[in-house]
């Protein structure tokens, strides 16, 4: 039997322009990238790589963009108030 851990991860992208768009990648290696800057629009890739491979490209929103997921944020409950929309959580930054 699987759990809801073993079905997905959230992942965020931090953008170069400072930007995050937050996400999903699923046990089988494909993601869900939502754009928040455009009314219910997503990307689906058949992985990480196949979607920052699309971005190869200068002009490309994800050009430049780093792939953060929580157990490598080093975020944790304690800073979960100091998420913002527009950057990671001062603790995060300092670790």
């Amino acid at each position: 039997m699987t759990t809801p851990e073993s079905w997905s991860t959230p992942i965020r992208l931090l953008l170069a322009d400072g930007r995050i768009w937050h996400g999903a990648e699923f046990a089988s290696g494909f993601v869900c990238v939502h754009h928040p800057d455009e009314h219910n629009i997503c990307t689906i890739a058949v992985s990480i790589d196949g979607l920052l491979d699309d971005a190869r490209h200068p002009e490309h929103p994800l050009h430049g963009a780093q792939v953060e997921r929580p157990d490598e944020s080093g975020c944790g409950p304690e800073c979960s108030e100091m998420h913002t929309e527009t950057g990671r959580c001062e603790i995060a930054k300092n670790r």
